[in-house]
């Protein structure tokens, strides 16, 4: 290899890599999602160092530059005898981290994944390759919320009770001690990839509880209401009748509170697609139900139009996010004919959630 090719300041070419290398990696770890089984991702070492490979033989000063960046980013000990290289490849780290983020978690079903997920921290990865690993598991906590549970703690240690709000405080605080701790030439990408992590979790702070009242109430509205007939006492028509009330007013103060909320929306990413496409059209469901319930009475009405209000509003907005994520118009409006008072749910394969 020769080295007497074009040399350019180093500060410069450092930047230069540090800004491929970066783009590079998240558009590995990115892709993870959408193809983890695609045949390109069938030789981990190929597709992820593709671009590293052809940069080394580039040039001694392209060599050497990048593999500095590599051995900095990855905590990786670097050979500088002879021709230089790393004491390790990053590869298998970056594999590892890759094939966990394609991964749909459920904690509230596997208590024993959060618990190998939370001991991994104990034992991070590099920095850079942790934030993408927990920006993932914060993503995935505000999108499955689960109830309180009791984890038991190696060594025989006091049992943990944990939640998801505690859980999410828990890797929030690990994801911004390894951002901090990451290469700054890493750190613009790696913010955008937090921003969305953080905004599901506003998200999942704002509307969870909530939307989970409003969805029990509601349950409790139709059982309650398959029940009365022409002999239901007086009293318990009434109580249906206060529940039902009760619930319009919730709705109103939501209302309420989220264009507050909306106008307020503290975080780069949209809150529309923090809050993604599969949650507007469970939200959108759970309103039109209402807005269809059959049930006779004044307070009935004062339902159906509060939900109306909320059904319409989700529908516009699920729509406008899967057209700005280039759903086909066809696919959106499928069956979903619509009229001044009544929208049908319609979430196409083309708009993921």
């Amino acid at each position: 290899m020769s080295c007497r090719n074009l040399v350019l300041p180093p500060e410069i070419l450092h930047a230069i890599l540090s800004r491929a290398i970066a783009r590079h990696l998240d558009d590995v770890l990115a892709a993870s999602s959408s193809s983890p089984a695609s045949p390109s991702h069938e030789d981990p070492d190929a597709q992820i160092g593709a671009l590293v490979t052809a940069l080394l033989a580039v040039s001694c000063q392209v060599r050497q530059t990048a593999l500095l960046i590599l051995s900095s980013a990855f905590g990786i000990a670097l050979s500088r005898v002879g021709l230089w290289r790393l004491e390790d490849r990053p590869w298998p780290k970056i594999e590892s981290v890759r094939r966990i983020l394609h991964r749909k978690f459920d904690f509230g079903a596997d208590r024993d994944l959060l618990i190998r997920l939370m001991t991994r921290s104990a034992c991070p990865e590099p920095p850079i390759l942790a934030v993408y690993l927990y920006a993932h598991v914060l993503n995935e906590i505000s999108a499955h919320h689960f109830e309180p549970m009791v984890l038991p703690v190696q060594g025989g240690g006091e049992p943990l009770a944990v939640d998801s709000e505690s859980t999410a405080h828990y890797f929030e605080v690990h994801t911004m001690n390894q951002y901090a701790a990451s290469p700054t030439a890493f750190r613009e990408l790696l913010w955008a990839r937090l921003e969305h992590a953080f905004a599901a979790g506003t998200i999942a702070r704002t509307y969870g509880k909530v939307m989970l009242s409003i969805n029990t109430t509601w349950e409790r509205i139709e059982d309650f209401a398959s029940s009365i007939d022409a002999e239901t006492p007086p009293s318990s028509v009434s109580t249906l009748t206060k529940i039902i009330c009760d619930l319009v007013a919730v709705l109103h103060t939501m209302r309420a509170h989220e264009e507050h909320f909306m106008g307020s929306w503290p975080h780069t990413v949209p809150a529309d697609v923090a809050i993604g496409a599969e949650r507007l059209a469970e939200w959108f469901d759970l309103f039109y139900a209402m807005v269809e319930w059959d049930y006779a009475g004044e307070s009935a009405d004062d339902l159906r139009e509060a939900a109306l209000d909320f059904a319409d509003d989700f529908h516009a907005r699920l729509m406008d996010l899967c057209h700005a994520g280039g759903a086909n118009q066809e696919e959106l409006s499928e069956g979903a004919g619509e009229t001044e008072t009544e929208s049908q749910s319609v979430l196409p394969e083309s708009c993921p959630p």
